[in-house]
């Protein structure tokens, strides 16, 4: 499982071919999918690892407004004849629209992350087109000029896009959720779908005392073992110490905590009845987070 495949089932989201992240994603961002077929067309660093390519993350690329504007004004210039637009609201977050429904199942982007891509590329009927499509990107993005300033410059080459993800925007849900905060694009489209208020982490823990809350926190950063303590010290200092103490308080009764990770997900659960099993040893967050039931 995926965080995407969690929060579409968590609003009552039906699987399409893929997980229809891409249209609700981009209406998260404030554009409207219409009812065109999209897909998440991250840009990405391929790299090359004797007869392996890699993929890297967007986060790793650092890519400004400019870059992304021009790399993206010469992909739609000549794909338009195809009939194919490429939009980004967002540097490090692009999307494709496709003039039809493909037959096209895709891996997601955090799937594919520092893995062999592949064996990883799309299936399904139409899938010999669009890997013809990616190796064309490839070969724009490879001779583009922004790249070879990159290069220069030693900043690694914006050399590829991963398409994942893709579909049409779902009807309208009945979420269970009363709120939301968080700043991913798909859990704002998705509060959108559902009619669930959301706002911004940096609100911090400025909701309601009643109702259920869904908070998504940011993923950890891919550095090494130093960077992930520190954010785990910043997520325990942030939210879960101040949450803890709000049950202690009693104005919230219960803490669901679910992450995901290596395509499985972890649920742990701690009520007011828990904080007086005195025989259960208290830690650090990130000392507890290999105990969790699946």
């Amino acid at each position: 499982m995926t965080l995407t495949a969690w929060l579409c089932e968590s609003f009552g989201i039906r699987r399409q071919l893929d997980w229809p992240a891409a249209p609700i994603s981009l209406q998260g961002e404030g554009e409207d999918p219409g009812r065109s077929f999209w897909l998440c067309a991250s840009p990405v660093h391929l790299q090359v690892h004797r007869d392996q390519l890699v993929l890297l993350p967007p986060a790793s690329l650092l890519i400004p407004a400019t870059e992304s504007q021009a790399l993206l004004e010469t992909l739609n210039r000549h794909f338009s004849v195809d009939g194919l637009l490429f939009v980004a609201p967002h540097p490090q977050r692009w999307y494709l629209r496709l003039p039809s429904f493909p037959d096209l199942h895709t891996v997601a982007l955090d799937d594919a992350i520092g893995r062999d891509i592949n064996r990883l590329l799309p299936t399904g009927d139409d899938c010999m087109h669009y890997h013809g499509l990616f190796n064309e990107v490839q070969m724009l993005l490879h001779a583009h000029a922004v790249n070879e300033n990159r290069e220069q410059s030693g900043a690694l080459a914006i050399n590829s896009v991963w398409f994942w993800e893709g579909g049409t925007l779902p009807p309208a849900t009945r979420a269970s959720w009363t709120g939301a905060r968080g700043d991913l694009p798909l859990l704002r489209g998705l509060c959108h779908l559902g009619n669930v208020p959301v706002a911004s982490l940096s609100t911090g823990l400025n909701f309601p005392d009643t109702g259920n809350i869904l908070v998504v926190l940011p993923e950890g950063p891919p550095g090494d073992r130093s960077d992930w303590a520190m954010h785990m010290t910043r997520l325990e200092q942030d939210w879960v110490a101040p949450l803890l103490q709000k049950l202690r308080a009693g104005k919230i009764q219960r803490l669901d905590v679910v992450t995901v990770q290596s395509g499985q997900a972890r649920h742990w659960t701690v009520s007011a009845r828990d904080l007086w099993k005195f025989w259960v040893p208290a830690g650090p967050l990130a000392g507890q987070l290999g105990t969790a039931e699946p």
